[in-house]
């Protein structure tokens, strides 16, 4: 069984380490996660932790990207795909993760996606706008030094969506 990651306790210690090497100055960093084939960036504070995708319970009459329901914890949370959310073929489940939202955000929710591709800096990153077709919920997209595309979400805008809180038709 993979181990669950404590994104918050990580944080602290990446951002202690930054501090010491760069006296005050923290570059901003965010969360690099594959779903969908795209490359996504989402701000730690929103995110939770990162934990293996558990058994899932369909919910009936749900939306394409309510995956499911998973217990975490013990806690029941609902599991919302992140490619489908996207407009993508749905994440295979051999081998995806659960990457829970902070419960400032919103509670008991996760995004299932591929695969984390760990913490990535903003200032590796040159500027691409913003999409101008994209949902609201897509608030940035960047360039790597390879050329590849990166998105940067906010989960606290994507909860907010009427479309993603009415789940359940």
């Amino acid at each position: 069984m993979a181990k669950r990651i404590d994104l918050r306790e990580y944080q602290e210690n990446l951002l202690a380490r930054f501090r010491e090497q760069a006296g005050q100055d923290v570059p901003a960093v965010r969360l690099g996660m594959l779903a969908g084939g795209r490359r996504w960036l989402i701000d730690l504070h929103e995110a939770g932790e990162v934990a293996p995708l558990m058994a899932l319970s369909p919910v009936p009459g749900a939306r394409p990207w309510l995956r499911g329901i998973a217990s975490v914890r013990s806690e029941v949370c609902a599991v919302n795909d992140l490619a489908a959310l996207a407009g993508a073929a749905p994440t295979p489940l051999a081998g995806a993760s659960l990457l829970l939202v902070n419960a400032r955000v919103i509670e008991r929710t996760a995004l299932l996606v591929e695969r984390t591709l760990g913490l990535r800096k903003l200032a590796d990153f040159s500027a691409a706008g913003r999409p101008s077709a994209a949902p609201a919920w897509i608030i940035a997209e960047y360039r790597d030094g390879v050329g590849a595309t990166w998105q940067e979400i906010s989960l606290t805008a994507l909860m907010r969506e009427p479309g993603f809180i009415h789940a359940v038709a």
